[in-house]
């Protein structure tokens, strides 16, 4: 660790240790990072004792080619099953912050899903959430075979050199469910500025968010981290969500031990971001990415031939995989303190963000999708989908956010534009700045943590100490007190010479007799 951090300052070097320490415990202990994965040897793999679904086929000969293990869903597990609050379909996509990219690439296939808040921020299986759980299997006995789960971030045994947009769950979605939203790229042209931009998305404005998030300290405590602590208990499923208030220590703990976590492994391997990166030149970048998008969009307003409400404007007016990325940061990217007033300056990019949510996230009228609207309901339930509009002194009420799915809905409803949300926020954010800052003279200790010198007094201090010593006040008081304790000196001594002349009379005076 300590090579990793030269010329650090003593108090800085402590913070990274404690960042390395936390982080290795994430890893170690919670596979936060997926870091821990062993491919299926397919062909001499063994049932291990956690993994039986069933019974096995107490006919089948194990020692022969024809025999496999066949497995039974008892009438518990089929119970169980039938028990779920959600509506029953084979995709079921479990999410901690909601997993915007994978549910925009779904819809936008048409494939219906279900989709389920966790409390959990990460899973053994398949490293931090969300991860996805398949049911289909291809051969004829699928309701026999256990489901299949895919983590957004852990490798799997589909052997890919790239993943799609890096992510396992879309690169499972293309192929095992055929879902490519790319086709519509025909030409090389096409295919390479979708890739320019995918690359701009994820490798700029992605890594900006997260440092936004995690870096800047004053947005980390009054807003983020508290975003844990409502997970833990919002997120629960609906059966335990009174336990889970009922003993809301335990709840807060946890969500300030899974908050820390995942700070501290993000901040682990961005270290040498963080060393180059400042809030300011964070949101400058953002300005160029963004400004870079909004001049494509400009493009396709100005030819009115192609009238495409899609970032690629490809015959037929098909979104690509590029929409769904892009339409997936600025969903978290309105949820950010920061670059929720920088998109006010972007109306297109804000306009595009609003009709593709109507396209594909409006709940209709008509009612049928049940799907549909559970998952409106997890994802508006869910503790990290806040939009922070309004500058409150009281950081979390509800004057100071609002709920992204119901503003996105009232907005469709009223005809009105997200645009002038946005315009209100930034003018009210200019007239009070917001998170705010933390005096650095708070404590000893944070001071202490951002590397001050503490043993150092600065002019102030000097000139502070100078006034005090010419204060005539202060001057006379010493003066009195110096008069005090001569007197009081002088009569312990006087006393004490009396004592002794005492002493040496009787002395005397017992030697004559």
């Amino acid at each position: 660790c300590l090579s990793l951090i030269p010329r650090y300052s003593q108090s800085r070097k402590a913070m990274t240790i404690s960042m390395f320490l936390s982080s290795s415990l994430a890893t170690g202990i919670f596979n936060l990072d997926s870091s821990r994965f062993t491919a299926a040897p397919r062909d001499t793999r063994r049932e291990g004792w956690t993994e039986a679904w069933g019974e096995k086929d107490p006919q089948g000969d194990n020692d022969s080619d024809d025999s496999c293990t066949r497995y039974q869903l008892d009438n518990e597990s089929i119970s169980l099953l039938l028990a779920t609050p959600h509506p029953q379909l084979p995709l079921v996509l479990t999410q901690f912050r909601p997993a915007w990219i994978e549910q925009m690439v779904l819809r936008m296939a048409k494939v219906p899903h279900i989709v389920v808040n966790c409390n959990h921020v990460t899973s053994e299986a398949t490293g931090p959430l969300p991860y996805l759980r398949d049911h289909k299997n291809d051969n004829d006995n699928s309701a026999q075979q256990p489901p299949i789960l895919v983590g957004r971030n852990h490798p799997s045994n589909i052997a890919t050199p790239n993943p799609v947009a890096r992510n396992h769950i879309l690169e499972y979605l293309k192929a095992v469910r055929k879902v490519d939203l790319d086709e519509p790229l025909v030409t090389p042209e096409q295919k390479a500025m979708s890739k320019c931009f995918l690359n701009l998305v994820q490798s700029e404005l992605d890594p900006i968010l997260l440092y936004l998030r995690y870096e800047d300290y004053d947005a980390w405590e009054q807003v983020y981290r508290r975003q844990y602590l409502l997970a833990s208990v919002n997120n629960s499923p609906p059966q335990q969500q009174h336990a889970a208030e009922k003993s809301s220590w335990v709840a807060h703990l946890h969500g300030r031990f899974q908050a820390c976590l995942e700070r501290a492994t993000y901040r682990r391997h961005t270290i040498e971001l963080t060393r180059t990166m400042t809030i300011p030149r964070a949101i400058a970048r953002a300005r160029e990415a963004y400004t870079a998008l909004e001049l494509q969009l400009k493009r396709h307003d100005d030819d009115t031939s192609s009238g495409s409400p899609f970032l690629m404007g490809v015959a037929g007016n098909k979104p690509t995989l590029v929409d769904a990325v892009l339409w997936a940061h600025l969903a978290e990217a309105l949820c950010d303190v920061h670059l929720v007033v920088v998109l006010a300056d972007y109306p297109r990019l804000v306009k595009y963000f609003q009709n593709i949510h109507k396209r594909y996230f409006e709940v209709t009228t008509s009612g049928g999708d049940t799907w549909n609207e559970w998952n409106q309901s997890q994802n508006k339930s869910n503790a990290f989908q806040q939009l922070p509009l309004l500058n409150d002194k009281k950081k979390l009420s509800a004057s100071a956010f609002k709920d992204a799915i119901d503003l996105m809905q009232s907005l469709s409803l009223q005809q009105h534009d997200l645009q002038v949300v946005l315009e209100t926020t930034k003018t009210k954010r200019s007239a009070e700045p917001w998170p705010t800052p933390t005096p650095t003279t708070e404590t000893l200790l944070y001071r202490w943590r951002m590397g001050e010198d503490l043993n150092k007094k600065t002019q102030d201090d000097l000139q502070q100490q100078k006034d005090q010593q010419d204060n005539p006040m202060r001057k006379k008081l010493i003066r009195d007190q110096m008069r005090n304790d001569q007197m009081w000196i002088s009569g312990v001594v006087g006393v004490s010479a009396m004592a002794i002349l005492l002493l040496q009379g009787n002395s005397s005076g017992s030697e004559k007799q």
